[in-house]
C-alpha cells in the first residue's frame, strides 16, 4: 500500500516534466501546511521575503521536534522526503500566518507553497489544529453563517489577490478545506476568475445559506472535493458538490489523517466504490441533529462542552497525550464542574447527548434496513465478530439513584 512518504520517495528523481503535477502532489503539499514551518524560521521573515524550503535542510537537523498531536510522526517524515526529493527542490514558502485567540475564539493559519519553475501557486489553508479554542470554534459553524476563522480566512485571500499577480490554486484539510471554499466565494468576480481550482480534502460544508450566494455558485464549478470511504468530518453541514471517494489504510476517525490515504505511484488517489454505512450513518445523524435543536440550544451545548475544558486549564488536544497527576486532577474538576451545571444546562446537555444517540441508532437501523430490502445486504459480513454498532445510555433516573 502506498502514502504520501512513499509516493515522494519513489517519484523523488522525477522532475515534473516525466510526471506532470497532480493531485496527490498537491494533497502532499497540503499536509506540510500543518507543520509550523513559519515559526520555526521566524515569521516576520516569511512577511518579507519568499524562502526556500531547502534552506531548511540544515535547519531541520538541529531542530528539536516533539511529535504530537500536530507534527505526526508521518507529516515530519513527509517533510523530509519533499526536503530529499529533486522533485521539490524549487519549493518556496510565503504569505505564511497563524494565530489563536482566546479571546475571539478564533484559530487560524494559512501559507503559500510554490514551485517557480511549473508556475504552481498554491494557497494552502490550514485545519484545526491542536488548541480546544479551534475544536471550539469548528462547532460554531452548526449555528452561526460566518466564524471569526472564515472571516480571517476572506481578508487573507483577498489581500493575497490584491498585492499578487496571476493564477493560482488554493486547498485546504478539514476546517481548512471549509475556509478555502468560503473566502473564495466571497471575493469579487473578477480575483474570482484567478483561481483555478480549489481542493477540499474531507473538509465539511457550508452553511446552506451559502449555497446559494453568487459568490459560491461563481466558484463551485472549480471544486475538487476529496474524502476518505469512512468520513466523519467531511460529511458535516451543507454540500452540493460531487465527491471523489478513495481508500484509506485505516477505519473511522482516523481515515481523516490524509497520511493514513491509499496511492497511486503514478499520482492518483485509489478510488473507493461508495462511503461506508457508518459514514453514511453519521452524515445523517448529524444533519437531523442539528436541524433539530434550535441554534440557541447549539451554541448553549458546544460552549458548555468546551468550556467545561478550557475552565480547568486544558486547552489543547497535546494535554492528553502526556498524561499525569495534573492531567488527571484537571479531568477531576471538568467532572465537578459538570455535575454542578445549572439545572437548565444540565437539561438541554441530556437532551442534546439523547437525541443524537437516538438519532444515530434510528438512522444505521434504516440504512441497514434498506439494503435488506434492495437485497444487498451482506450476511457474511454481519455475522463475523465486531463492535456494538448501536449505542447505549444509561437512562437518566438510574443516574440520578446512583
Amino acid at each position: 500500500m502506498t502514502n504520501f512518504c512513499d509516493y515522494v520517495k519513489q517519484n523523488s528523481r522525477n522532475s515534473f516534466a516525466d510526471l506532470p503535477l497532480n493531485e496527490v502532489d498537491i494533497a502532499c503539499l497540503n499536509e506540510l501546511a500543518y507543520l509550523p514551518l513559519g515559526d520555526w524560521l521566524g515569521q516576520e521573515q516569511l512577511a518579507l521575503d519568499k524562502v526556500a524550503l531547502g534552506q531548511f535542510r540544515d535547519y531541520e537537523k538541529t531542530l528539536q521536534v516533539d511529535l504530537d498531536f500536530l507534527i505526526t510522526k508521518e507529516r515530519w517524515n513527509l517533510f523530509q522526503a519533499v526536503l530529499d526529493s529533486k522533485r521539490f527542490e524549487q519549493l518556496h514558502l510565503s504569505y505564511y500566518t497563524n494565530e489563536v485567540s482566546s479571546e475571539f475564539e478564533r484559530q487560524f493559519a494559512a501559507m503559500m507553497l510554490e514551485i517557480p519553475e511549473i508556475g504552481h501557486r498554491q494557497l494552502i489553508f490550514r485545519g484545526t489544529d491542536d488548541s480546544l479554542i479551534g475544536w471550539k470554534e469548528d462547532f460554531q459553524m452548526t449555528y452561526m453563517r460566518e466564524i471569526p476563522a472564515q472571516r480571517l480566512a476572506v481578508a487573507y485571500l483577498k489581500h493575497y489577490l490584491e498585492t499578487t499577480e496571476g493564477q493560482l490554486i488554493i486547498s485546504g484539510h478539514s476546517k481548512g478545506g471549509n475556509l478555502a471554499l468560503y473566502a473564495a466565494s466571497q471575493q469579487s468576480s473578477g480575483q474570482q476568475e484567478r483561481i483555478q481550482k480549489i481542493y477540499l480534502f474531507d473538509a465539511p460544508g457550508l452553511h446552506q445559506t451559502v449555497l446559494s450566494s453568487p459568490g459560491y455558485l461563481a466558484v463551485r464549478g472549480k471544486v475538487v472535493a476529496i474524502r476518505p470511504q469512512e468520513s466523519i468530518v467531511g460529511i458535516m453541514l451543507s454540500s452540493d458538490i460531487q465527491v471523489h471517494i478513495i481508500e484509506s489504510l485505516k477505519f473511522g476517525m482516523e481515515q481523516h489523517l490524509m497520511a493514513n490515504w491509499q496511492v497511486n505511484s503514478t499520482g492518483t488517489f485509489v478510488k473507493a466504490k461508495e462511503s461506508t454505512a457508518l459514514s453514511q450513518a453519521l452524515e445523517k445523524t448529524f444533519k437531523v441533529w442539528t436541524e433539530e435543536l434550535s441554534s440557541q440550544e447549539l451554541k448553549i451545548f458546544f460552549d458548555t462542552f468546551f468550556n467545561l475544558f478550557l475552565d480547568n486549564g486544558i486547552d489543547s488536544l497535546n494535554d492528553f497525550l502526556k498524561w499525569d497527576t495534573g492531567i488527571a486532577q484537571k479531568l477531576g474538576d471538568v467532572f465537578k464542574d459538570l455535575r454542578t451545571l445549572d439545572e437548565a444546562k444540565r437539561q438541554l446537555m441530556w437532551k442534546s447527548l439523547s437525541l443524537l444517540v437516538k438519532t444515530f441508532n434510528q438512522t444505521s437501523f434504516d440504512h441497514q434496513k434498506a439494503k435488506f430490502d434492495k437485497g444487498e445486504f451482506e450476511f457474511s459480513k454481519w455475522l463475523k465478530p465486531k463492535p456494538e454498532v448501536y449505542i447505549k445510555i444509561k437512562p437518566k433516573d438510574s443516574e440520578d439513584k446512583e
